[in-house]
């Protein structure tokens, strides 16, 4: 039994090199898998389900191609897509799940995440973060013009970059809450955008890196834990 882990692929219409990965982890890998998770951020930025572009289209037919193969696909948001709702998870036949969630695997434990909520603490990015996971701050931004949002989106994307990327640095009080709260034998998440495997006393820990240069997937198969790295070109 194989099931994969993915993250931070940040897919947008600036990114054809990145969707060209995706498509061919999706026909090399995926369809191959028992089942995927989609651990956040699969896009650069989502600002819901009633704009659709060129790209969201695209990786929905993609991620279809899973559903012909009966490999359930799994979906937990990130900081980026936290606006991805239950319309385009039907188009793409995937599952929402929780910010958090605990699946049993052989005699392993794993929890998963996104892992924005592992961040160290930087006041700015707590409530960014209080923000994007608000239910009616959500409501009101669905109800603006779809101009609007664009431009709010740009905003917020330009903030992203100039401040919250400077350092990806896990907290590790909020690590530890989360291990001794849940008792994982493996915690996966994505966020820091730094793929490692580090094997501690009571579980592994496991960060899954972004797409940006080449293409990160974890693979779980029996007891055998593997990052596994790819470029096609």
């Amino acid at each position: 039994m194989t099931i994969l882990f993915i993250a931070d692929i940040h897919l947008s219409d600036n990114t054809p090199n990145i969707i060209n990965h995706f498509n061919f982890f999706i026909k090399r890998y995926a369809i191959h898998s028992q089942a995927l998770y989609i651990l956040g951020d699969l896009f650069e930025s989502w600002i819901g389900d009633d704009y659709k572009d060129k790209t969201s289209i695209r990786i929905a037919n993609m991620i279809n191609l899973l559903s012909e193969y009966q490999v359930p696909c799994y979906f937990i948001h990130g900081n980026r897509d936290f606006l991805l709702g239950n319309n385009y998870a039907n188009i793409c036949n995937i599952k929402l799940l929780p910010s958090k969630l605990t699946i049993n695997y052989l005699t392993n434990k794993i929890l998963i995440l996104h892992g924005d909520d592992l961040y160290a603490n930087n006041i700015s990015y707590r409530l960014f973060y209080w923000f994007t996971r608000c239910k009616f701050i959500k409501y009101l931004f669905l109800k603006l013009s779809i101009k609007t949002r664009i431009k709010l989106k740009n905003i917020i994307r330009a903030h992203s970059i100039s401040k919250l990327h400077n350092s990806f640095n896990i907290n590790n009080y909020k690590l530890l809450h989360n291990i001794n709260k849940y008792k994982p034998s493996i915690i996966i998440h994505g966020h820091i955008h730094k793929e490692t495997i580090i094997n501690r006393n009571n579980y592994c820990h496991i960060i899954l890196g972004a797409w940006y240069n080449y293409g990160v997937i974890l693979e779980i198969k029996d007891n055998n834990i593997v990052l596994i790295r790819f470029n096609i070109y």
